[in-house]
């Protein structure tokens, strides 16, 4: 299994047999308790999983699509002034689709953010054992 010394961080290989048992580091001639190095990583790993919290589902994704729709509607509709074109349609369609997913994805988040809350708050009334 590997290994780590705490003292000095040095990385090794040590038989199975020796786990929990005391080892001596030939970097920083100290001896130490041998832990499997891979399971200090997966506590690290889990640790630090339940450090960070879940991020809003659709966090900010709302307005910028709602403003490249607006930008597409009305460069739809000065295409459509200005080159009497069948790109200017297509902006105006694209731009109005853009806005209305932009609409829908704004009341995901506001979704999103109402199952947060009731989350937090059913686990704010859970008594402790």
């Amino acid at each position: 299994m590997k290994t780590k010394c705490p003292h000095c961080k040095h990385l090794f290989e040590v038989e199975d047999e020796f786990k929990s048992k005391d080892v001596y580091c030939h970097s920083c001639k100290r001896s130490f308790e041998a832990e499997s190095y891979l399971d200090e990583v997966a506590a690290n790993l889990q640790k630090d999983a339940q450090e960070i919290p879940n991020p809003p589902l659709f966090e900010h994704s709302s307005s910028g699509i709602r403003s490249c729709g607006t930008f597409l509607v009305v460069g739809g509709v000065l295409c459509g002034i200005f080159l009497n074109g069948m790109a200017g349609l297509i902006a105006f369609i694209g731009g109005a689709i853009m806005i209305a997913l932009g609409s829908i994805l704004k009341r995901l988040e506001h979704i999103d953010q109402n199952i947060e809350k009731m989350h937090s708050e059913t686990n704010s009334r859970k008594p402790d054992s």
